[in-house]
């Protein structure tokens, strides 16, 4: 039975589970503009405005796939904008009451918003290579350092996966649990994985719609991840990652050609 086979996962979601006699206090409503971070002091590049491709739905849903060869290319930053907006982005303001809100590109549990976006910039114009973090609104990126980026040591970093290493950029998707869980404790754990894969699937499809390819990542080092991040991995954890660059091409008889 799956319950013996993986008894943690087991216990965790009958811990999870809700019932008409253990649901929670819910806590007071706060502005949920106040659940996002920032880093004074840090220098900030201003992201240009949204350019999303002119493509049908249902045309990016059937052409998305995994992209595990990216050919060498310099991600346009206006790219990297358009599919970190479409990702978590503010796309309206809206007031109720006294309180303002940011309409975001993904629903959240409570309107809470728990996911941080990073960038490992490996190729992409304007950008030093190094570690940025996305700033929602007004749109931009925080750089938190800058550094050379070895590509080795980026395929070391998510497992061996040696795909990621010839990639434009890496967005990484980290949680700052405390933001769902003081509303829907341990239940919270639940949300905030589906909220990344909304985040993410936003990311995939946009991504497809301006030609480029992406390679989701759950598989990587955790303690190493976070002491890339600088983040204190005792309040926020990396989640997912996502590779994007420009898909190698092919030719008729199926090979990879550069691109």
């Amino acid at each position: 039975m799956f319950r013996e086979e993986y008894p943690l996962t087991w216990e965790y979601h009958r811990n999870t589970c809700r019932w008409t006699h253990n649901i929670p206090d819910l806590p007071d409503e706060k502005n949920q503009n106040s659940f996002y971070k920032e880093y004074s002091g840090k220098k900030l590049i201003s992201l240009p405005g949204d350019d999303y491709p002119d493509a049908a739905i249902g045309n990016l849903i059937r052409q998305r796939h995994s992209c595990r060869s990216f050919a060498k290319y310099s991600l346009k930053l206006s790219e990297l904008s358009v599919i970190l907006n479409s990702g978590y982005g503010v796309n309206a303001i809206s007031f109720f009451e006294n309180m303002e809100f940011f309409e975001r590109s993904v629903p959240s549990g409570g309107g809470l918003y728990p996911l941080e976006l990073y960038v490992i910039t490996m190729d992409v114009e304007e950008l030093r290579q190094g570690i940025y973090h996305y700033f929602i609104y007004p749109a931009g990126l925080e750089e938190i350092r800058t550094l050379e980026i070895n590509p080795l040591y980026i395929s070391d970093l998510f497992m061996n996966q040696p795909y990621v290493a010839s990639a434009s950029a890496i967005v990484i998707c980290t949680s700052v649990l405390r933001r769902n869980m003081m509303k829907y404790g341990d239940r919270g754990y639940r949300y905030i994985l589906i909220e990344a894969g909304h985040c993410f699937q936003n990311m995939n499809l946009v991504a497809e719609g301006l030609d480029l390819g992406t390679l989701n990542l759950g598989g990587f080092f955790d303690t190493e991840i976070a002491a890339l991040l600088d983040i204190d991995i005792e309040e926020e954890v990396p989640l997912y990652a996502i590779a994007i660059g420009k898909k190698q091409k092919k030719d008729k008889a199926g090979s990879r050609i550069p691109g």
